[in-house]
């Protein structure tokens, strides 16, 4: 069988049966070979595989393709895996259990057999001591005595996949703690120094009914103290909403569009097509992702877009959770703002990386601008 390459051209890998007790398979390269093994000669070219093949650090093994059954592999594979040879040789990937999930070795196969080879293939593994690795594999099809077989070459990417969950972790316990942190504050606000200006105000309206001649004076003062109250109020919302506890996400958004709406000019729409019952039980995770993420695109949109009218819209369909966030102004380019690395997008971008969502934006200079987020939701 012949395996296609990038050049048109052809690679067929003939191996002949191996002497007993050898420990490798014997191999040549026909027929078409590159300029170089054409210089060494074919007993050469075939010396040189499979001294690749023997000293690579990088893991290398030759399956069959209809049962995964192992024909050769190298001292990188053995080690990693924690497998003698005497174990693996002759044996298949799904007798040793090292597909931690065998569906993945089923699509290897559809998409060998569909185009001859397969690029950067993200493997979970099982090694013989029941430890996970994760494997970027490149594999391509070839030929061993007129059976297909498979050659497989992979990095072993366990340690970087390992650092970015580590990753990850810090970043949702350092998410939890800001949320956990403004929700004190945003108590403090209301319940201290809030209630505190509440009834310094009243007791403004008191000092003046006493000192009729001061009333005026005092007057203004108790409608400047309420304005800071309310202030207060608003800066204790925006640090935690409490509509989003008691009453749920669709009211909480309903209301941040309404009390962001008129800023700088802007109209907000709030749009939903579901029945308010479907988001009654939403996780709370959840939705506080969701609201953060349509508070941050609401904030952009007032401070950077110009426009005019904004609308905001959330549904669910098919376990799916979707946010969109449309408006009409002067937009930007979506690439230019990753690469400046903009705090808003970034923020956006990691709730809903923790909540194993996807973030899209739309965006063209004075096309306007879309933000649309897809939260997938348990069953």
């Amino acid at each position: 069988m012949s395996s296609p390459r990038p050049n048109n051209t052809v690679v067929k890998v003939d191996f002949s049966p191996s002497p007993k007790g050898a420990t490798t398979a014997h191999a040549s390269w026909r027929p078409s070979l590159p300029p170089i093994a054409q210089r060494l000669g074919w007993h050469d070219s075939e010396r040189l595989f499979f001294q690749v093949f023997k000293n690579s650090l990088q893991p290398m093994s030759i399956t069959t393709l209809a049962e995964g059954r192992y024909i050769d592999v190298n001292p990188s594979f053995l080690s990693l895996l924690g497998y003698e040879r005497h174990q693996v040789i002759g044996k298949s990937s799904l007798e040793l259990g090292i597909w931690k999930n065998s569906a993945q070795r089923a699509e290897l196969v559809r998409r060998l057999k569909s185009d001859g080879l397969v690029r950067n293939f993200e493997t979970a593994l099982r090694g013989a001591k029941d430890q996970t690795l994760i494997w970027l594999s490149s594999a391509d099809l070839v030929d061993i005595d007129g059976e297909p077989c498979i050659l497989v070459i992979s990095d072993d990417i366990t340690e970087q996949r390992r650092s970015e969950q580590q990753l990850r972790d810090v970043s949702a316990r350092l998410i939890r703690a800001q949320e956990e942190e403004r929700n004190r504050i945003a108590r403090e606000l209301h319940d201290g120094l809030n209630q505190k200006l509440a009834l310094l105000c009243v007791d403004l309206q008191e000092f003046g009914q006493i000192h009729g001649d001061l009333s005026q004076q005092l007057s203004a003062f108790s409608l400047r103290l309420q304005d800071v109250s309310a202030d207060v109020h608003g800066l204790s919302h925006r640090l935690h909403p409490s509509k989003l506890d008691y009453l749920g996400l669709l009211p909480a958004v309903k209301s941040l569009c309404h009390e962001l709406s008129g800023r700088r000019g802007l109209q907000i729409e709030f749009v939903n097509n579901n029945d308010v019952a479907e988001f009654e039980h939403l996780d709370k995770e959840l939705a506080l992702c969701a609201y953060r993420v349509v508070q941050e695109a609401l904030s952009n949109v007032i401070k950077h877009s110009g426009a005019v009218t904004a609308r905001v819209q959330l549904r669910c369909r098919k376990q799916v959770l979707y946010l969109l966030v449309t408006d009409s102004g002067r937009g930007f380019s979506v690439d230019v703002a990753k690469q400046k690395g903009r705090l808003g997008l970034i923020s956006m971008q990691e709730r809903l990386r923790l909540a194993n969502g996807k973030l899209i934006i739309r965006s063209r200079p004075n096309r306007g601008t879309q933000i649309e987020a897809r939260i997938p939701l348990p069953n």
